[in-house]
């Protein structure tokens, strides 16, 4: 169990790292390397990024991913390399999985609160064949 928070302690703290580097990379592209220096300066010093990078959550993994996904979908509108346009869209869902691992965790749960609402809504049948279009 130790080894698991040191882990999860490493990977907050490169979550941090990515989250101020991918933050000033973005910031480049809107207001120059002056303001983008400072504004992630203030950034890094605040409490909000520390509460994300203190704990070993996944959290910060994600948000670093997340804003790595703004920045690789402004290169793909710069440039409309492919590459980039694919990277966002990897980056995105890696971000968009990280952070939904409570879903993961606790799936049981998540299906029957999904079942209850469903059926409260009154659908009854998930089948594809019921889909209209």
């Amino acid at each position: 169990a130790q080894k698991c928070s040191e882990l999860m302690s490493v990977l907050s703290l490169a979550g941090g790292l990515g989250i101020a580097l991918f933050g000033y990379l973005t910031g480049l592209r809107f207001v120059g390397p002056g303001a983008a220096f400072r504004a992630m300066l203030l950034f890094v010093l605040s409490p909000g990024l520390w509460w994300v990078t203190a704990e070993p959550h996944p959290q910060a993994i994600s948000i670093a991913l997340g804003f790595a996904a703004i920045w690789s979908f402004l290169r793909y509108l710069e440039e409309r390399a492919t590459w980039f346009y694919i990277g966002s869209i990897v980056t995105f869902g890696l971000a968009m999985a990280i952070d939904e691992a409570r879903f993961v965790a606790n799936w049981r749960g998540f299906y029957k609160n999904w079942m209850a609402g469903a059926s409260g809504a009154g659908i009854r049948d998930f089948s594809v064949a019921n889909v209209k279009p």
